[in-house]
């Protein structure tokens, strides 16, 4: 029977083992939770890019009265002469720039079936097919840049007209295509 002495170096040695393991784990779940925290902030910060790469892709391609819009104001650097004599440059608001209004919605569980993220934009009249393929096009090369799948297409619900940017994945295309099919012709 080893003696309380001899015991002693690999108790502490236990101590030590058990020490490292919960610091290692404790590292690791922090480690993770950066991480998750890192992907969501890229993942927010992409989303709010490719918002603004999709209003601009409205403005280009659609016509101007065709889409809803908000006013934004445009700011022109302008010299004014002071009482001093000196001169300063203030910003003058000289225009408003229509700018089509995108809402987002990252669940589209319930419109569409499955998991993705919509880029909606409410349009009136008929768009041109050849815009549209244009418009379509765009967002696919846009999506396959950064290794994503979606799809782009008009619909009409409640009477009103949509042309939608949606990212998915590879696997839920099918059902996605099914919803946007049923939403284009609710009489099927």
């Amino acid at each position: 029977m080893p003696s309380f002495i001899e015991e002693i170096p690999a108790k502490v040695f236990e101590g030590i083992k058990e020490v490292y393991h919960l610091c290692s784990r404790k590292l690791q779940e922090y480690q993770r939770k950066v991480q998750v925290e890192e992907k969501q902030k890229n993942w927010d910060r992409f989303i709010v890019t490719t918002q603004n790469a999709l209003v601009e892709l409205v403005k280009e391609n659609v016509q101007e009265n065709q889409f809803v819009y908000t006013l934004t104001p445009i700011y022109e650097d302008q010299e004014v002469d002071q009482i001093d004599g000196s001169k300063s440059i203030q910003r003058v608001h000289v225009a408003d720039e229509r700018v089509p209004i995108c809402a987002i919605e990252n669940h589209g569980i319930r419109e569409f079936g499955a998991r993705c993220v919509v880029f909606r934009f409410q349009v009136f009249g008929e768009i041109d097919s050849d815009v549209l393929l244009r418009i379509k096009d765009t967002w696919i090369f846009y999506l396959h840049k950064y290794a994503l799948h979606g799809l782009a297409d008009l619909y009409v619900k409640h009477g009103l007209r949509y042309l939608v940017f949606i990212i998915c994945n590879e696997s839920d295309k099918r059902t996605i295509k099914g919803a946007l099919f049923k939403l284009k012709h609710p009489w099927s």
